[in-house]
C-alpha cells in the first residue's frame, strides 16, 4: 500500500477541519500535528476570516523599517568608509611595483 502524499496546505486544512468540529480536543490535535496552541488558534482564526487562503505561508519581512537610514545618508557613509584589509594590501602591492619602476 503506497504512502499518502501530504503537503503543508493539506495538513493545515485537515487540522482546521478537525479543530472546528463540535467537541474537538484542540490540545490533543496540536500534539498529534506537532504544532503549538498559538499556531493552531492563528490558523483557525485566519481560516475563519479568509478561508483557505488564510492558511498560506506569509512573508516574515516587516512592512516598514523605521530604523533604516535614508539613501543619501547611506551613500555618504559608503563614500567615507575606511579602507578594508584587502584594499590596504592592494595599495601596498601597487606601491611596491611603482617603487621598482622608479
Amino acid at each position: 500500500m503506497p504512502w499518502k502524499a501530504c503537503n503543508t496546505m493539506s495538513l493545515r486544512q485537515e487540522f482546521v477541519e478537525l479543530a472546528r468540529q463540535e467537541g474537538a480536543n484542540r490540545r490533543e490535535l496540536c500534539r498529534r500535528f506537532g504544532i503549538s496552541s498559538p499556531t493552531a488558534y492563528k490558523w483557525i482564526n485566519r481560516f475563519e476570516e479568509q478561508g483557505g487562503e488564510g492558511l498560506v505561508n506569509r512573508s516574515r519581512r516587516p512592512l516598514s523599517s523605521p530604523a533604516i537610514s535614508p539613501p543619501e545618508i547611506e551613500a555618504a557613509r559608503v563614500r567615507h568608509q575606511p579602507l578594508q584589509v584587502f584594499d590596504l594590501l592592494e595599495v601596498a602591492t601597487l606601491n611596491c611595483h611603482y617603487s621598482n619602476v622608479i
